[in-house]
């Protein structure tokens, strides 16, 4: 498995299964629109826990937003910071109530054809 630093430090590939504690999550980078602005993001696409309800997805968010405050990124223009971290097509409804109870990531339109599973956003920085 790659390190989230190693993801960070890279443009290509931009995505990647981490491990942290008993968490496996696949996670991508880059830019993304969210709510009709333009968002360097950090994407968290699934997440495998073989103990859930034990805060490592707590601890996790944690790290990475510290890791995420002191990376600087290319997005094809400019060297600049992460300001969004977006939690993708939310299946488990305690996941989703946590988001936004517990971290206060914000529920959004995902833009697409399909009604899917909700999906949430964080701003870390503006």
């Amino acid at each position: 498995m790659t390190t989230l630093h190693e993801l960070l430090s890279r443009s290509y590939p931009n995505n990647a299964w981490i491990e942290f504690e008993n968490l496996e999550v696949y996670c991508r980078h880059g830019p993304r629109l969210i709510e009709n602005k333009k968002c360097m993001c950090f994407d968290i696409a699934n997440i495998n826990s073989n103990s859930p309800g034990g805060g490592s997805f707590g601890r996790f968010l944690t790290f990475l937003i510290l890791e995420l405050e002191k990376t600087t990124t290319h997005n094809g223009e400019n060297w600049v910071k992460y300001n969004t971290i977006f939690v993708e097509n939310v299946l488990n409804p305690r996941l989703a109530k946590s988001l936004i109870d517990h971290y206060n990531f914000k529920e959004v339109e995902t833009f697409t054809d399909i009604t899917g599973p909700p999906c949430f956003v964080l701003r870390i920085a503006e």
